[in-house]
């Protein structure tokens, strides 16, 4: 009868040294699910370190782990995750086996695996788990993972790119009236893709996220009032949710209101308000608005004239590599305007622009290597930029590839020479006067042709007349 006792009271204490453990666990949880609450990531980190030491130390597997406790646990975990608190890879590996006990029924522990692989929070990023796990809780009908599927498959990641499969997730996650789903389900009807371009419909699922104040489908909805795609029309229904877009901090919007107030396109000019609204944008690191805020301080308009100001919001546009401030900022060095004359860097800064798809700056460093202004001369490179604004549709630099083609020695080609004189003559009427002076009086590349003559002096007066047969 002792010897019974003995063991029902050992069995007693056992089961009373577990419940304390248990809610030693809990005791943890509680202060790290606070800690995330707060979003203090140390605290989080810390808490969880304490609770996967203690269920290590007593081998505590998921089985073994009391239900309140294993609830917390994940609990935590999903919204440290969610709140993208990153993980140390301890706490991570620790972690997914409870994630997976019940990752196949549960679709928020299924996404938080996702989550887990899609950042690499203390586990090797791995895209096609990520999404693996991220299909099994968008499945179960999890929106958030129906959310981030359509990502992986609108980008490629982890998955086979395939616009029709994102359009589908999008629009489970948007019919539970997720925003940014609503909002890129709108992107994908405006751009056409996975689905048939559909204008109202990308401004019915516009409308539905402005209405839920998301950001980005107010400056959205803004657009297509403005520009009249998918609605008529309406200036003042544009700026009412741009307005409503810039208000909630939104870059994009702040530009396109100060340009409004800039230009007075819809609204009463106001400089002043324009500035105001670059500024916003501009300390949001917005290049377009650093650049626009830059032409504002060098016109002086809105604001005393400023090179010096212009200067420091051109480079800050010009380091993010957005051409019109690269451009801006070498005409500033040749210039000498708020910094001094330093033509070396002002050809780092054209070349630059140049390289980055600048028709303008492109065209510039062609003249400036056929005519060696700050380079050695060179009607190769001359004719490379110039080729490549002219094929951007820059008009200039039609006439100047006709003229270097007809008197270069070292790129001479009398075909292309004809063919861009005739393209910058379709727009300036004063090259048909100099078509016709070539055939007038004959030179390297054509010969003295009365009839030619007179047709493109009939054109110079903006006769319409057909052109002689060769």
């Amino acid at each position: 009868m002792k010897v019974f006792l003995s063991i029902i009271l050992i069995t007693l204490l056992s089961l009373s040294a577990v419940a304390q453990k248990q809610e030693r666990y809990i005791d943890f949880l509680e202060a790290a699910f606070k800690a995330v609450e707060s979003k203090d990531s140390v605290k989080v980190i810390l808490y969880l370190e304490y609770f996967s030491a203690a269920i290590e130390e007593d081998n505590i597997t998921p089985q073994k782990l009391e239900a309140k406790a294993f609830e917390a646990y994940t609990s935590v975990l999903y919204h440290a995750l969610t709140n993208k608190i990153n993980l140390p890879k301890r706490i991570s590996n620790r972690a997914i086996p409870f994630l997976k006990f019940k990752a196949d029924k549960d679709p928020e522990y299924s996404y938080a695996l996702g989550m887990l692989y899609y950042y690499g929070d203390g586990t090797s990023q791995n895209y096609e788990e990520a999404a693996r796990w991220y299909r099994k809780s968008a499945e179960l009908g999890y929106m958030d993972a129906q959310s981030d599927l359509a990502d992986m498959y609108e980008e490629g990641l982890g998955v086979n790119q395939n616009y029709e499969e994102a359009v589908k997730w999008y629009r489970k996650a948007a019919e539970q009236g997720d925003v940014y789903s609503q909002y890129f389900l709108g992107t994908m009807y405006e751009d056409g893709l996975g689905i048939k371009k559909d204008e109202e419909e990308a401004v019915k699922w516009y409308r539905k996220a402005a209405e839920l104040g998301y950001a980005s489908s107010q400056y959205a909805l803004g657009t297509m009032y403005e520009e009249g795609q998918g609605v008529k029309k309406d200036e003042k229904e544009a700026i009412k949710w741009f307005i409503m877009a810039a208000d909630q901090k939104n870059k994009f919007a702040q530009n396109r209101l100060g340009t409004k107030y800039y230009f007075g396109e819809g609204v009463t000019q106001n400089y002043v308000e324009g500035i105001k609204w670059y500024k916003k944008a501009a300390e949001q690191d917005y290049a377009r608005a650093q650049y626009n805020l830059g032409e504002a301080y060098y016109q002086g308009k809105g604001v005393t004239k400023d090179y010096a100001e212009a200067l420091k919001w051109y480079r800050k546009a010009a380091e993010q590599e957005y051409t019109k401030a690269e451009y801006a900022l070498a005409n500033m060095y040749f210039s000498g305007h708020g910094i001094a004359t330093n033509t070396k860097e002002g050809l780092v800064w054209l070349e630059k622009s140049a390289e980055h798809g600048y028709a303008e700056a492109q065209h510039d460093l062609g003249y400036r290597y056929c005519f060696g202004q700050g380079v050695p001369t060179n009607d190769k490179e001359a004719v490379k930029w110039y080729r490549k604004a002219a094929e951007q549709g820059f008009e200039r630099s039609y006439e100047q590839l006709g003229w270097i083609y007809r008197i270069s020695f070292v790129v001479r080609n009398c075909e292309e020479a004809l063919k861009w004189y005739e393209k910058a003559a379709e727009k300036d009427i004063y090259v048909c006067r100099k078509i016709g002076d070539m055939y007038k009086k004959g030179n390297r590349c054509v010969t003295k042709d009365k009839e030619m003559a007179n047709y493109w002096y009939a054109r110079a007066k903006g006769r319409a007349v057909k052109k002689p047969s060769n």
